[in-house]
């Protein structure tokens, strides 16, 4: 028996096991074959990624709570992602949902405007089908190891929008004022930040804000990190100190 046949076979069984409920001595009669040959092979099968067995629990989150965070956040439209795992599997569940609604929501002929983060990088690969509409860039660039960056994240989503792209040719952080101040009067920055301000659709990534797990903590000064504290503390705008798209990028 090739190899071919072989896994043929094994796939054969699984069905006639998981989708048609055969029992496995019934199978193995059929293919006169022992119930334990079946049961070796069911596991051969799985072990070979034929059989792939998926476990859906019961969503903790009920309609009525998705609706209390609507009412409490004044938000239109609330989607819960559940996630499972370590760090990198929560990310993939929660990029899987942010593409979803991405491709839902894309204005055709529009503007979408996008943010960075570990998230969306894996959400814009996932993204298969978009409108055509521009893209712009919400965010400089960031350098992290092993990260992508904002550049290549919009340069997808724009291959597959296939309108105009809009890049921010900047980091993220600067150093002081008088570097962001020239870098906002450059003319493609300029354009970017213009663009930005008429969109039909913006993503935007919320992480969070504390060592080791936000990518931007250790760029911000003190100042910054603590008024972004305080904000947040107070689910208010943050004062005067703290980062936003005019004032740095």
């Amino acid at each position: 028996m090739t190899e071919h046949s072989h896994e043929e076979l094994l796939a054969r069984i699984s069905s006639e096991y998981y989708l048609e409920n055969r029992s496995k001595v019934d199978i193995g009669a059929t293919y006169e074959i022992s119930r334990f040959q079946v049961a070796r092979l069911l596991t051969e099968a799985f072990e070979k990624g034929i059989v792939e067995i998926k476990v859906h629990f019961p969503s903790r989150v009920s309609a009525a709570d998705i609706r209390r965070i609507e009412s409490a956040l004044g938000i239109g439209e609330v989607i819960v992602a559940e996630t499972t795992g370590d760090v990198i599997q929560a990310r993939g569940i929660l990029a899987k949902a942010a593409a979803v609604e991405i491709s839902r929501q894309a204005p055709a002929g529009g503007t979408i405007g996008i943010s960075w983060s570990r998230t969306l990088d894996v959400a814009s690969r996932l993204v298969r089908e978009l409108p055509r509409c521009d893209i712009v860039q919400l965010a400089g660039a960031l350098p992290t190891e092993g990260e992508s960056n904002p550049l290549e994240l919009i340069q997808r989503l724009g291959h597959v929008s296939g309108g105009l792209s809009w890049p921010l040719w900047a980091p993220l952080v600067v150093e002081d004022p008088t570097t962001a101040a020239g870098l906002r009067r450059q003319p493609e920055i300029a354009e970017a930040l213009a663009k930005a301000d008429s969109l039909d659709l913006a993503v935007v990534a919320i992480g969070a804000w504390k060592p080791a797990t936000s990518t931007v903590w250790d760029r911000a000064d003190a100042q910054v990190r603590q008024a972004a504290k305080c904000a947040r503390a107070r689910r208010a705008p943050a004062g005067p100190g703290c980062c936003g798209r005019r004032r740095r990028h």
